[in-house]
């Protein structure tokens, strides 16, 4: 009597998911690809994880379908936490003119040029 013999399959890692997000944050807007991990396989590819993060930016890591954790760059986090405003917000914020202003242009000479 011999015993059926067992074919060993090697469970497959899967890779991580991509979802294109539109955003708005602090007047910036864009597309993003979000790059969504599950929790075991972050842990197994950690390293992949942390590669994407510097290469192509966050990387999200769920916990029982949803949203746990957001792996980003030490760049991308130190922006986060800045206080500096936008372009926008910085010409917004800029010393008013009067409306009785006035300036006037400096009286230079015309160039000369060699026809």
């Amino acid at each position: 009597m011999s015993l059926p013999t067992q074919t060993l399959i090697h469970p497959v890692v899967e890779e991580a998911y991509s979802r294109t997000v539109s955003y708005a944050i602090n007047g910036k807007k864009g597309v993003i690809m979000e790059k969504i991990w599950k929790l075991q396989d972050a842990k197994a590819q950690f390293s992949k994880i942390v590669n994407d993060a510097l290469k192509n930016g966050p990387q999200y890591v769920t916990r029982r379908g949803t949203k746990a954790v957001v792996v980003v760059s030490v760049q991308e986090y130190e922006e986060l936490l800045s206080d500096k405003p936008s372009f926008k917000e910085f010409l917004l914020s800029c010393p008013k003119m009067d409306q009785d202003f006035e300036f006037e242009r400096q009286q230079d000479f015309p160039r000369s040029i060699e026809l």
